[in-house]
Parts: structure tokens; sequence; C-alpha cells
């Protein structure tokens, strides 16, 4: 049986409008995840919050605040919204959380970003090691490690000359007051 030219702008009609409010309960699940990071991150006090958060929402804070420095942002790993493979697909970290991406004068950059939520030890020096490892294959711009305790001294030793940028509690503690009040700026290139 065909259908006739009434039916099909009927159907038209419906399938618009399905589209249309799947997109718009699309768009109100980011809003709403982007207001729960923003909460997670004006909430912050200093090391101590920092640390009463669980790994996942220490991941959200990190996204939030380098979306805040003007990056775009891919979470990846376990708590990540896509599938795939590789390190900005969500199916396992592989030693990266987070994908930053920027456009800018030097053209595209893209760092890879390993977040550490240790609260007892240091992070040591395999974990820079690791990161900076997937850093060349995946011929990143950079690698970044946050955590939010503090680095061995072979950690230090090995990212200086690995050019891996390492943030400590503090330093992120001082980056999240910063854009708490309205001042953000990217890590040094």
């Amino acid at each position: 049986m065909w259908l006739d030219a009434v039916e099909w702008v009927r159907i038209g009609a419906v399938v618009l409008a399905v589209g249309g409010l799947l997109l718009a309960i699309a768009a109100c699940g980011r809003l709403l995840g982007a207001r729960r990071r923003r909460s997670l991150l004006m909430g912050q006090r200093g090391v101590e919050t920092l640390r009463g958060l669980t790994w996942q929402q220490f991941e959200q804070l990190c996204r939030e605040l380098f979306e805040l420095q003007g990056f775009q942002v891919t979470l990846t790993g376990t708590s990540a919204e896509g599938g795939g493979s590789g390190p900005a697909s969500g199916a396992g970290d592989g030693g990266v959380d987070l994908v930053l991406q920027r456009d800018d004068w030097l053209g595209p950059r893209r760092f890879l970003v390993q977040c550490k939520h240790w609260q007892a030890e240091r992070v040591g020096v395999a974990t820079v090691r690791e990161l900076q490892g997937v850093v060349d294959v995946e011929r990143a711009t950079g690698g970044v490690c946050v955590t939010s305790g503090r680095y061995t001294s072979e950690a230090h030793a090995f990212a200086e000359r690995a050019g891996v940028h390492l943030i400590n509690g503090a330093e992120l503690a001082h980056q999240i007051q910063a854009a708490q009040a309205g001042r953000t700026r990217p890590p040094d290139d």
C-alpha cells in the first residue's frame, strides 16, 4: 500500500518533532553536567576539599578547570561519555584521563592529561614515564600530570627532562582559586 503526500508530510513532521525532542533532552543533559562540574569547582576551598572528592569528581573538576582555561576537553577512560579505543575514546584510559585541544597562533595543539587523586602516596616516576610514553606514541604536543597530592623527587626530575608539566595539589588549589575569582590562564607550555 502506498502512502499519499499528506501521510508522508505527517510522518516527516513526527520524525522532526521526535528528533527535536531528543536534541533538546541532550542539550539539557549537557547543561546540567556543566552546572554540576562548575559546582564542584566553585565548592573547592583548598587541598583538603580536593582530597574529599571521589576520583571521578576529581577528573570532572580538572575537566572544568581546563575548559575555563580555553581548552576543548575530552574525558577518557571509565568515566568518559563515549566508546571506542585510543586515548580520546573512552575504552580504558591507557594512562590518559583528559585530552585537551586548542587552536592558537601556533596551530592546533593537543595535550594529554593524567589525573591522580592520591591522598596518601606521592605520585612516582612510573606514572610520569607512562604518560610521556603515551604522549610520544600519540604525537601529542605535551603531557600534564595533575594530582591532589605531591610528586616524588624522581618524578620531578624526569618530568623536567621530558617536558611533562606537573601540577600538585597546592598548585591545583591555587589555579582553582584563580578560576573562582575569574582569573584563569592555561598551564605553561
